[in-house]
């Protein structure tokens, strides 16, 4: 059995969690993404724009609907988003 010097394994298994990070990383992106892009485009645009620091008043005026009709759908939708999320783990495992 060959004797590693111990800076070298500790790197390594650095290393070797950084990749695991960088990995899990990317498939949790990757099954977000998937499951934005199931929602219909209106509701998706809806939560970008929310996400991006569009208050409900605001998407009220853009969408020429009530603002208690706004903020029902953004919570409809982030369900939606949530339920697809849940559906896209259960079928990757």
């Amino acid at each position: 059995m060959k004797h590693y010097d111990s800076d070298f394994v500790e790197d390594v298994e650095e290393l070797l969690g950084q990749v695991v990070l960088e990995e899990a990383t990317s498939a949790i992106w990757k099954t977000f993404e998937s499951a934005l892009n199931q929602l219909a485009p209106e509701c998706r645009e809806l939560l970008e724009a929310h996400w991006e620091g569009a208050t409900t008043s605001s998407l009220s005026e853009t969408t020429k609907l009530p603002e208690f009709q706004v903020q029902m759908w953004l919570e409809r939708v982030k369900r939606e988003l949530q339920q697809n999320i849940r559906k896209e783990l259960r079928v990757k495992q």
